[in-house]
């Protein structure tokens, strides 16, 4: 008998003091990282929080790839954040990675493109680089910048925009490094001086469970940002002198920011292409200047009396007396910028090129409102270039190209920073000029291939309509601080104020046929350009036909839904087409995605004011102003459909209480004196029109309004005077024509009204009073006529 075996004992071995000690630990961190990614999986099937990814899948089509327009809310304020330009990228098969190639541009509002995308410097190098390389690839810009964004931003555009199959990454980037998040400077998210806290910070709020905890804690942080977007306005109070230690920090996480880009575009099999920053030195005054910090009174003063006596000289064209005195100043204190400033335009006015570029520089420098990359972000881009030399990163010195005929101004730039066309060009020229140049990135090509600068604008189809809205837009930008009170400004505003009436001038029905006729063109020659639709859209919803307007704001919809901005745009040109009940539903619906859209209200509040329902309008126009507290414009509209529904006296309070606040606001002025007139106050409507002119002396409504007014006061000779203002300053204006030739009519002056009831019926040949007064013209003048005196 075989002998039985010995069972196991199901008994465990007592466990020894180290595995206990493991099996605890293990345990700690499990069992809170479990309960975590339980919670963040919960979270998101319960859809709480929103994508971070700067690229997301678009809703229309599979394989397609557009902005985030929630991507912002990482780094700002959701109040506050800015939009990306809406893209459209195609998911590339193997073939077409090999025929394609493919550009990001990275950067802030300056490689944006400001003031309108369609028109940046990307969109330039993609018109050069197909009329160079065309026959050998196809070329893709794509437009990753934002306003208002710095490095901190960028590097994660950087990582989504790589695992799309890049060949080269353009960054133009450092505007922004103090002002942007967690710069110095910053009125956005809580400065923070260690770079590892930034990015865990935005690494966090990638996830749901981070955004549900940066929600609550965002609470106290938005109620010390300013609670709607003001621009450069916003950063009045961020000052920093040059030696401020807080600005350390910001040079060393930028050069850290812009060497991890380099390694993401490099990991990615494409060429970094590292842009120095160019800006306005010539013709942009500092925003502001700080003295040294030990300097006493007395000195301060003779200081101020050596800088006023050579600014006067300089103002009177004495410019080696200007020297002296800006010299003497210097002695006393050389720490101010806007010293440097007028020492350089002084030098640039004696020949002395060298001694003003200098004196310029050194005053960007200076400048306490540091919007503006200075001398050390510029050399951290050189340096930064050169040490990733060996991983393909390439150097365009846009800074110095844009400065070798001298210090750059109003001819390259708007403004501080952001580019005329001609500006963009000469930037996307100096790129260019750096691919050509590079080892093994294309094919070789003869510079005579760079198509001109008015070949690209034709092939953008940039019109005088387009050239308008870019110098009214940069018009609204410097006529608000930080822009107000520098020196030269009153002149610099007088001369884009001629440049915006010469170009109105020029506005007419034909001009807008031959323009509308080059926009087809292009869309002809390239169906997907995204951008010369949009401008062909908005061309199309100022002048008509309105239709129309719906069916390019409808493609452009249909194509990217997710951009709101679209959507409203396509609503408003529904409604001018008379589908009220369309737009108000593709609003609702926008407001349903964007409950928190103080634009979305105020486009509900217009279209339901168009349709005579001005209750409902003033409802929207009131929760616009809840959510975007003393926006002026939202202001302006709930105070004209007040107006318009009858409530004279409280739209006059109204308007008196928004010009308290903002009394440089033309149209306010404007309505207020219609108000005025309802209430049969007729001096004090005459006053408030007189204003609005005063504010804006370019506005031909409120010369029209003026003239009527003056005519019910029985004041006929400056009522014409008015009406002939209002015709110098806009030709086409039907209505302007018809009351001079109502008053002309009156005063027996038969056949000079005869010829502006003409003119008007030209613009509005629908108007049956001003075709009935013509007829009693010609009766009244008979076959022959009678000669008149010019009025």
């Amino acid at each position: 008998m075989a002998p039985k075996r010995k069972s196991k004992s199901t008994a465990a071995e007592p466990a020894s003091g180290t595995r206990v000690w493991w099996f605890r630990l293990l345990a700690a961190i499990l069992a809170p990282a479990l309960t975590l990614l339980a919670l963040e999986a919960g979270l998101r099937l319960a859809g709480s929080g929103y994508r971070t990814a700067f690229l997301i899948p678009a809703d229309s089509r599979d394989g397609v790839l557009t902005t985030n327009p929630r991507f912002g809310w990482r780094f700002f304020p959701r109040h506050l954040a800015r939009l990306p330009v809406p893209l459209e990228i195609t998911e590339l098969t193997s073939e077409q990675s090999q025929q394609t190639f493919r550009i990001f541009v990275l950067g802030g509002s300056a490689a944006r493109g400001t003031p309108d995308s369609a028109y940046s410097f990307g969109r330039i190098l993609e018109v050069m680089l197909e009329a160079s390389h065309g026959d050998d690839l196809r070329f893709e810009v794509h437009n990753a910048a934002m306003t208002a964004i710095n490095s901190h931003v960028t590097l994660p555009i950087a990582a989504d925009c790589a695992r799309q199959d890049p060949d080269l990454f353009v960054v133009y980037l450092g505007n922004n490094e103090v002002v942007g998040p967690y710069g110095a400077g910053t009125v956005f998210r809580r400065r923070s001086p260690g770079l590892t806290a930034i990015r865990a910070g935005i690494a966090l709020r990638s996830t749901r469970l981070g955004q549900l905890l940066d929600r609550g804690l965002a609470a106290a942080a938005e109620r010390r940002a300013p609670r709607r977007w003001r621009g450069m306005e916003m950063f009045l109070e961020q000052r920093l002198a040059a030696d401020d230690p807080r600005l350390e920090p910001v040079y060393e996480h930028f050069e850290r920011n812009l060497t991890d880009i380099v390694s993401t575009a490099a990991a990615a099999g494409a060429r970094p292409l590292l842009a120095t920053v160019a800006v306005n030195l010539l013709d942009q005054a500092p925003f502001a200047s700080l003295h040294r910090r030990d300097l006493d009174g007395q000195a301060a003063e003779r200081w101020q009396q050596l800088f006023n006596a050579g600014t006067a000289a300089l103002a009177t064209g004495r410019s080696q007396d200007a020297l002296d005195h800006l010299s003497a100043a210097a002695e006393i204190d050389d720490g101010r910028a806007d010293l440097h400033f007028h020492l350089g335009r002084t030098q640039a006015a004696l020949g002395r090129l060298d001694d003003s570029r200098a004196s310029l520089r050194r005053a960007r420098d200076l400048d306490a409102l540091r919007f503006r990359a200075d001398s050390r972000i510029n050399a951290t881009v050189r340096r930064v270039a050169a040490g990733e030399a060996d991983r393909g990163a390439l150097l365009a010195d846009v800074e110095q190209a844009l400065g070798e005929a001298g210090p750059p101004g109003y001819s390259l730039f708007h403004e501080h920073v952001h580019l005329t066309f001609a500006g963009n060009y000469a930037v996307a020229k100096e790129i260019w000029r750096t691919m050509a140049n590079a080892d093994s990135l294309l094919p070789p090509a003869s510079p005579n291939s760079i198509p001109s600068l008015e070949e690209v604008a034709d092939q953008l189809a940039l019109t005088v309509f387009d050239r308008y809205d870019l110098e009214r837009d940069i018009l609204a930008i410097v006529s608000r601080p930080p822009f107000t009170g520098l020196d030269g400004q009153k002149q610099d505003l007088e001369r884009r104020q001629k440049t915006l009436a010469a170009l109105s001038s020029r506005l007419t029905d034909e001009l807008w046929q031959t323009s509308s006729a080059l926009y087809r063109r292009r869309l002809e020659a390239d169906p997907d350009d995204l951008e010369i639709r949009r401008r062909f859209a908005v061309g199309l919803s100022a002048r008509g036909p309105a239709p129309e307007a719906v069916t390019q704001w409808r493609f452009l919809v249909d194509r990217l839904p997710d951009i709101p901005g679209w959507r409203s745009s396509l609503a408003l040109a529904q409604a001018d087409a008379g589908e009220v009940d369309r737009a108000l539903r593709e609003l609702h619906q926008l407001l349903e995605s964007w409950p928190e859209s103080p634009e979305t209200h105020v486009n509900l509040g217009t279209v339901y004011e168009s349709d005579g329902r001005f209750g409902t309008a003033i409802v929207h126009y009131r929760r616009a102003l809840e959510l975007a507290p003393d926006h002026a414009p939202t202001s302006h509209n709930l105070g004209t459909a007040l107006l318009r529904s009858g409530e004279a006296a409280a739209a006059a309070e109204h308007f008196q209480q928004l010009l308290e606040r903002h009394p440089d606001f033309a149209a306010a002025h404007h309505n207020l004196g219609h108000a005025l007139e309802r209430l049969g106050d007729r001096d004090g409507a005459i006053a408030s029109f007189r204003r609005a002119i005063s504010v804006d002396p370019s506005e031909a409504r409120a010369y029209n309004s003026l003239g009527l007014a003056l005519v019910n006061r029985g004041r006929l000779d400056e009522a014409a005077a008015a009406y002939l203002e209002a015709l110098r300053l806009q030709p086409d204006f039907a209505l302007a024509h018809f009351n001079l030739a109502d008053l002309l009519l009156t005063a027996g002056r038969a056949q000079t009204a005869a010829k502006h009831y003409r003119s008007g019926l030209r613009y509005r040949p629908d108007n049956v009073q001003a075709q009935i007064n013509l007829k009693l013209c010609l009766e009244m003048l008979g076959d022959a006529g009678t000669a008149e005196p010019r009025l």
